[in-house]
């Protein structure tokens, strides 16, 4: 995958038609793949709305001698590579840059302190006779409007426009600095001591989604008479800065011989660098050992990943999602929009039967320009710095994904669903939410507890998309659990939920024609009940079971899944009867949907024919005499609890079904009549 994002880089590099690596519009490409996402400064309210943070800027106006802040653009992602906005690295990093993620490192700038002699000497200045310039006017710009601290340079209090002074922090003169033992501890009060001018002095241009700038008389320093310089500098410090020392070795990805990096700097993190012990001589200053690569690699490498991060990024099954193709010279970029064909097959989407040909079209042509793809699962909050990786599903194809996708639309459409309703279409998302724990079914309140379930959630795509077996039981019981859970805390009926038990069954059809479904055992000898179901009045029972034969006929256990089944269709004949007088379905309240032990079947068959007299229910004799036949010796059969549970839930859907199939019918006949009269 780190291939392909260097690919992608690379190509991305010629296109924009900036390679000379000399120049400025080069680096300042670059420059900009180490920048904010500025998608992050964004917030969505409960209704949807989007604002966007602004930037909080310190303007130093160098004709008065004043400082004052003000409130300047707004973080736009689409300017990100004019406004330039750095990430402070980490805590204890210098404050060089102008442009940045943290208050604290404009009011304690100090970029001329980066400006030693030796320094200036390695950077690959675009101007050579301007160097000095540039190093003289930082020193002028510290004398003026800055003064020393214990650790470093802060903002001169008395410089400030007089509303703004209050409780603007002066170490010198405060008793609290005195006491702080450490350089950290001192850091850490100050740090707090800003943070809490910003929120109370500087109030009306407070924002917890802002970003900061130091100007000098208006304008940003890579804008600014010095902004070739600025950017000069700040290029060495991010990338050429990390091969001065001109190691030795080959890259391991282009394989050149050549100078690698000191370090390496990933904005998303495949390995760790603090544990010593994976690299030469249990030294952390040697991980050029376990990855190196050269400097031209490095930057294909950022820019790629850049472009992924802004381009390339979705929510699949509501995670944070990056979909890498394969791309190279000849089968060039592919675009965001193609790629959100993965998203929308994935996930279960409004108006899906609409659009679903047309997304099957374009992961069959992203198969012919590039074959696979990989996605990467991963967590990272807004403005934090982590990068968590959950999952990666390498190697897939766009064709396999087709495929599936197509055999999904054809279980709708045989089965009718968007008849029943535009939103119950299959789709990976679909299953997701009837097997594994979310919000709906498991109230999950912190983050500990999503990402558990998140890491699931991935390990089901992983499983999925590459055809890996999904084990009959656990699916089952999981099913169970969810169906359970929201069952009993939720107080109004869905529709999704009532049809549940039958969705799940097409997932599990869906399973067996791809070979996914493991874990069904088959039956010794065929089993066969002296009663059979009529073929006219029992259709589509017959119908159902032919389809899944692979539970309903050839399975260990098949009898007693058939009797299960036609004894939860007759649960729902009776609830259907209850709702019609009283609105409510009650019978099923007697149940334990968590697990009911074949031994209760004997008394829960004989309260099922009580309740079709008590509630004035047609009896069908040849199907009950076919369900209590094919139940019996279930007692001591090895069906386990949750399948009794499902089975009798697939039986009661599909009755639901076949009611809702059938007034559909009867509505859809009543309109066409009255447009022909």
């Amino acid at each position: 995958m780190i291939l392909n994002y260097r690919s992608i880089g690379e190509l991305l590099i010629e296109t924009e038609g900036i390679s000379d690596k000399s120049s400025l519009e080069y680096k300042r490409f670059i420059l900009g793949c180490f920048c904010s996402e500025l998608v992050e400064y964004q917030k969505t309210d409960k209704d949807g709305g989007v604002s966007i943070g602004n930037i909080l800027q310190l303007n130093l106006d160098t004709a008065c001698s004043t400082a004052e802040f003000s409130l300047a653009e707004q973080l736009d992602p689409y300017r990100a590579s004019e406004i330039m906005l750095f990430k402070k690295p980490a805590p204890n990093d210098p404050n060089i840059f102008g442009t940045t993620n943290a208050l604290i490192s404009i009011v304690a700038f100090q970029l001329w302190h980066s400006l030693d002699d030796a320094t200036m000497k390695q950077v690959k200045w675009t101007r050579p006779g301007k160097a000095a310039e540039f190093k003289m006017f930082m020193e002028q710009i510290r004398d003026c409007f800055f003064v020393k601290t214990r650790t470093g340079w802060l903002l001169n209090k008395d410089l400030l426009v007089e509303r703004q002074r209050e409780q603007f922090p002066t170490p010198e003169e405060d008793e609290r600095y005195q006491t702080q033992g450490t350089n950290a501890k001192y850091n850490d009060l100050l740090k707090s001591d800003i943070g809490n001018y910003h929120k109370q002095t500087l109030k009306e241009l407070y924002d917890q989604n802002q970003g900061f700038a130091l100007a000098i008389d208006g304008k940003y320093l890579h804008q600014g008479e010095y902004a070739r310089e600025y950017l000069d500098f700040m290029y060495h410090k991010t990338v050429e800065g990390r091969y001065a020392k001109k190691i030795g070795g080959v890259c391991h990805l282009c394989h050149s011989e050549g100078g690698l990096g000191e370090e390496v700097f990933l904005k998303q993190k495949f390995f760790g660098t603090t544990n010593p012990y994976y690299f030469d001589n249990f030294s952390k200053t040697k991980t050029y050992t376990s990855f190196g690569i050269c400097q031209d690699c490095d930057n294909k490498l950022v820019v790629g990943m850049t472009h992924a991060m802004n381009n390339m990024r979705f929510k699949v099954l509501d995670l944070s999602c990056i979909i890498i193709p394969e791309i190279d010279h000849v089968s060039g970029m592919v675009n965001q929009a193609e790629l959100r064909a993965v998203e929308r097959v994935l996930d279960q989407r409004a108006g899906r039967k609409d659009m679903i040909d047309r997304e099957i079209n374009t992961l069959l042509n992203l198969e012919k320009r590039c074959g696979g793809f990989n996605m990467l699962f991963y967590d990272k909050q807004p403005l934090k710095q982590e990068f968590k990786i959950i999952n990666l599903v390498k190697e897939l194809r766009f064709a396999d994904l087709a495929e599936k996708t197509r055999d999904l639309e054809d279980l709708c459409e045989s089965n009718q669903l968007y008849m029943i309703n535009d939103n119950l279409g299959l789709s990976l998302r679909g299953l997701r939410m009837l097997i594994l724990p979310s919000r709906r079914s498991h109230k999950l309140k912190s983050e500990g507890e999503y990402s558990v379930v998140a890491r699931k959630i991935a390990k089901l795509a992983d499983d999925y998309l590459n055809s890996r077996p999904l084990r009959y039981n656990e699916i089952i019981r999981s099913f169970v659990d969810v169906w359970s859970r929201i069952n009993n805390d939720s107080q109004e009926t869905y529709l999704d939920h009532e049809l549940a038990a039958l969705t799940l069954g097409m997932y599990l059809k869906h399973l067996q024609n791809f070979n996914m479904l493991k874990g069904v055992k088959a039956m010794d000898s065929e089993q066969k009940t002296s009663t059979s179901l009529d073929p006219v009045h029992h259709q589509k029972y017959l119908e159902y079971f032919a389809t899944h034969a692979y539970l309903y006929s050839s399975a260990e256990n098949s009898r007693f899944y058939r009797g299960l089944f036609i004894l939860g269709t007759m649960i729902g004949k009776i609830e259907n009867a209850e709702f019609k007088k009283s609105q409510k379905k009650t019978f099923s309240n007697r149940l334990n949907f968590k697990g009911i032990s074949p031994r209760r079947i004997k008394d829960i068959y004989n309260t099922v024919e009580e309740y079709l007299k008590i509630r004035e229910v047609w009896t069908d004799n040849q199907a009950l005499a076919y369900c209590n036949e094919s139940l019996l010796g279930i007692e001591s059969s090895s069906v386990l609890p949750q399948e009794v549970v499902y089975y009798l839930l697939a039986g009661r859907a599909f009755e639901n079904y076949l009611a809702i199939i059938y007034n559909k019918t009867n509505q859809e006949d009543q309109s066409k009549e009255e447009q022909n009269d």
